[in-house]
């Protein structure tokens, strides 16, 4: 079981149950049933999910930033602030990752040239800290899924 705790005021906010093996299995296989799919989406519709989960940010910003603070003890402007930099994220990659993913050109002598190409991974995994619970999850996963992978997040063990 996991417990969240207000550290102020040490009330206890909220209790998670840790999936079992099978529950991690399954949403493994969705993850790479997901990937399967997500993978050939165009550019397009991956910028507007992208720009989706920007607006959704804005949109609920004092509910989360609020949950934020009570969680952690963050001040509640640093959690506004930390959601505002998501959203931006987020617009930046749906408006940017189709020149940081454009093949690279190299130039092997006059008869040959070669490229870099930018393929999807798969299901990636991350272990994340939680100082920055936002943050942390959508720098990882925002150029992720414009790339075409999906995301396993996994919490640290204390």
């Amino acid at each position: 079981m996991i417990t969240t705790y207000n550290p102020y005021t040490g009330e206890k906010l909220a209790e998670y149950k840790e999936l079992t093996e099978d529950q991690i299995q399954s949403k493994l296989e969705k993850a790479q049933k997901a990937f399967n799919d997500w993978r050939f989406t165009s550019y397009d519709k991956k910028a507007a999910t992208v720009r989706s989960i920007g607006d959704t940010l804005r949109k609920n910003i004092e509910k989360y930033a609020k949950q934020m603070s009570l969680e952690m003890g963050k001040p509640i402007s640093q959690s506004r602030s930390e959601l505002e930099k998501c959203a931006w994220l987020c617009d930046h990659y749906a408006s940017k990752a189709k020149d940081y993913l454009a093949n690279e050109h190299i130039d092997i002598d006059d008869a040959h040239s070669s490229y870099v190409s930018y393929e999807p991974l798969g299901v990636v995994l991350a272990v994340m800290p939680w100082n920055y619970p936002f943050w942390q999850v959508m720098r990882f996963i925002i150029p992720g899924l414009m790339a075409g992978n999906v995301a396993f997040l996994n919490m640290p063990v204390a």
